[in-house]
């Protein structure tokens, strides 16, 4: 079991969300969402602070040979009302996942649009083929994002809360692909050299081959 398994699975047995257990090591709640989707591996320091904080040892989470305990058993009269507060806190960590990162895509939509305007007025060539090559890349990293993290995919069961969410923040990804296309009609009406033409142009097919997969 890789580490970000075992501390999801370990958080959850405490009944912890992933906003409680970041405040008790002392990082954000991404950190801890990107550990559990094992793209983030953590350093020594915070491998021993989440051990702490989750009632093991540091080897819980690095010996793929570790057993925990299994836990007590409930009364069964509390045992439903259990797995229901467990949903509810998984259904408002997805649902905070969502909102962080749709409030990450807005900002760099609106970074992106505001310095479009700056050059809009300035007509500097080099660099809004810097800012189309920056959106570009935010845009492709957006995708792939949404396409690896499963919080962010739709899934058997979902609420219509969820189905909400998930759909402002395809619709905010949305704007950003149309923000990079915007800039790159800007940088097509001005005169290009024929070097800068050629790169653009290859990064121009690479964006309308995603967009068409």
């Amino acid at each position: 079991m890789k580490i970000g398994d075992r501390v999801k699975e370990l958080r959850q047995r405490k009944a912890l969300t992933q906003e409680q257990l970041a405040e008790a090591v002392g990082r954000n709640r991404s950190t801890i969402s990107m550990i559990e989707a094992n793209r983030n591996t953590p350093q020594p320091g915070t491998i021993r602070r989440l051990a702490d904080n989750l009632g093991v040892p540091p080897e819980a989470l690095t010996d793929p040979d570790w057993s925990p305990v299994a836990p007590k058993a409930s009364a069964p009269s509390s045992h439903s009302s259990e797995e229901t507060d467990g949903a509810k806190d998984e259904l408002r960590e997805r649902l905070a996942l969502i909102q962080d990162y749709k409030t990450h895509l807005q900002a760099a939509f609106e970074g992106l649009d505001e310095r479009l305007k700056e050059l809009r007025k300035t007509r500097d060539r080099k660099a809004l083929s810097s800012l189309s090559m920056l959106a570009f890349l935010t845009y492709l990293g957006a995708d792939a994002f949404l396409e690896d993290d499963e919080d962010l995919q739709e899934h058997e069961g979902e609420t219509l809360e969820e189905v909400e969410a998930r759909g402002d923040l395809m619709r905010t990804f949305l704007r950003l692909g149309d923000l990079s296309d915007e800039i790159d009609e800007d940088l097509n009406a001005q005169e290009e050299p024929p070097e800068v033409s050629s790169l653009d142009e290859k990064r121009r097919e690479v964006m309308r081959q995603r967009r068409a997969s």
